[in-house]
């Protein structure tokens, strides 16, 4: 998911003040926003840089596309951390641009050296699979720790996992705890809830668990729904089943695999669509 500026830092207070304008305008009237924000890059405004070439990225022509790997280009030689990491997703997912790991951890490398958080992850997490960079869980870990820090969910849940299993880091489940809490997402919730379930750096607590996976479930993940799933089978079927249809229309194989075994037909996956920037 691509970084999408929401405010100018730029020196001019008439072009800070003209991109905050225009930047409420980019899902209502995007021929308007496109001309607007054109105007602003050729001011030097590297979140209009950015901006426009997310939105060529989404739906633009082959053209379009080309120009706003430039734009971002442009930006991150003006030291636009955004447009840094924006570069580095591009290379890391193939958007436009030939799949090249190694490119895209040097580029989510410099985004995360300059403070961006989301790159702090994307880096940890090439290191802790050794995605275009030496498989190294330690330095995982810092990067996790430094995205943490700067308040990214998805850094901390990281960070907690990495701090559960004791990988790259002596286990420590309480921090992890905390850190999934800190967190707050359906991911975190999951691991959370398996930790009340098992009195793992917290008390154990069923009821706390049941409803840390009810909410993480309703937010969509399907570890969640799986997990509530098997846990309810005993006393309410009817549930279970939905639950496990939940995960298996996500792809869940161990839901799909588990309707099988019931005997209960399973729902095709829907197909994912691709997340819009933010």
């Amino acid at each position: 998911m691509m970084d999408l500026p929401v405010r100018s830092g730029h020196k001019d207070e008439t072009v800070r003040n003209a991109f905050r304008d225009v930047r409420a305008l980019i899902c209502k009237d995007t021929v308007h926003a496109k001309d607007a924000l054109t105007e602003l890059a050729e001011k030097g405004c590297t979140e209009a840089m950015v901006c426009l070439g997310v939105m060529y990225l989404d739906n633009g022509t082959a053209e379009e596309r080309d120009t706003a790997v430039s734009l971002f280009n442009k930006a991150a030689e003006l030291g636009d951390h955004r447009a840094m990491r924006n570069l580095g997703y591009i290379h890391a997912v193939g958007i436009h641009v030939g799949t090249d790991k190694r490119t895209a951890a040097e580029w989510y490398t410099r985004s995360a050296k300059a403070g961006n958080p989301k790159a702090q992850c994307n880096i940890g997490v090439m290191y802790h699979y050794g995605n275009g960079v030496p498989k190294d869980p330690a330095e995982a870990v810092k990067w996790f720790s430094m995205s943490a820090v700067n308040g990214y969910s998805r850094g901390q849940t990281n960070l907690g996992i990495m701090l559960l299993e004791g990988e790259g880091i002596g286990k420590d489940p309480v921090t992890a705890a905390y850190m999934f809490a800190e967190s707050g997402s359906p991911r975190a919730k999951f691991y959370l809830a398996r930790q009340y379930l098992a009195g793992d750096g917290v008390a154990r607590d069923r009821d706390k668990a049941m409803c840390l996976l009810n909410v993480s479930a309703a937010e969509g993940y399907s570890k969640a729904a799986v997990l509530l799933a098997s846990l309810t089978e005993g006393t309410d079927m009817k549930r279970s089943t939905e639950l496990y249809k939940q995960a298996a229309s996500k792809g869940n194989v161990d839901a799909a695999a588990r309707l099988k075994e019931l005997d209960i037909p399973c729902p095709e996956p829907i197909p994912r669509k691709r997340r819009r920037s933010k």
